[in-house]
């Protein structure tokens, strides 16, 4: 049953850069996405969580676990921000669904990965390592919410993103970027587990992707590539034993 789940995950993650459903028929486009993709990204992600979590052996093992779920509501929001865009009698949950993602997008991640690589990590010293990353993650996520408690947010279409466009103060950007980038991306590089640095990578290379050819919808596209994530993260808990990368 988990295994199904992931082999239609890694199917439609090849598919949904490539088609969307338009009117009823396939039609090809260049990295299309849309409430379908959402939708559809957060069903599978349910169930890669569903199947994550039935592997868990131990406790410290749940937070690792609960990553693919996590996402998997994230794009249900995504989905619902969707929906409220292009159809009139769904814009009153638009401003619900966007800051839900948001929430979880800015400030989840950065507080969840520290904790979740942390737990996991069976290396003394690196597992101390991880956990001072627990700090910049605090203090990002912490000015996150204040940024979306200060600020005006608007939700924008923009060459078939979602571009959420929040008045932040520009000249902090390099810095938040880099606090984010190191509880998120630098907690799984940490690791003596070669499939948990595998996340890490996943996480950069996404984020260069979106940085370079995606900049005004970044944050929705760079969450796009959480479903590889989770994929890692089920086989990792099917076999917990870690493989060292020396």
């Amino acid at each position: 049953m988990g295994e199904d789940c992931v082999i239609n995950c890694i199917q439609f993650f090849a598919l949904r850069g490539e088609i969307s459903i338009v009117g009823g028929y396939f039609k090809r486009s260049s990295m299309c996405f849309s409430a379908t993709a959402s939708f559809g990204a957060s069903i599978v992600l349910t169930g890669i969580g569903v199947a994550s979590l039935k592997q868990v052996k131990e406790s410290a093992q749940y937070p690792f676990a609960s990553i693919p779920l996590i996402f998997g509501v994230q794009q249900f929001f995504e989905g619902v921000v969707w929906l409220s865009a292009t159809h009139s009698e769904w814009s009153a949950l638009q401003y619900p669904a966007a800051y839900g993602f948001l929430a979880i997008a800015q400030m989840v991640w950065p507080l969840l990965f520290p904790l979740a690589f942390q737990r996991i990590e069976k290396d003394v010293s690196r597992r101390k390592f991880i956990r001072l990353l627990q700090i910049p993650g605090i203090i990002i996520a912490a000015y996150f919410l204040y940024c979306l408690m200060s600020f005006s947010m608007e939700v924008k279409i923009i060459s078939h993103h979602v571009f959420y466009d929040i008045e932040f103060p520009r000249t902090l950007i390099p810095i938040a970027a880099g606090f984010y980038l190191a509880a998120t991306v630098g907690t799984p590089m940490i690791s003596t587990d070669i499939r948990i640095k595998f996340i890490g990578g996943i996480l950069l290379a996404g984020y260069l992707v979106a940085r370079i050819f995606f900049q005004p919808s970044l944050i929705s596209v760079w969450c796009f590539f959480g479903i590889a994530c989770s994929i890692v993260v089920y086989f990792v808990l099917r076999n917990p034993r870690p493989k060292s990368l020396l």
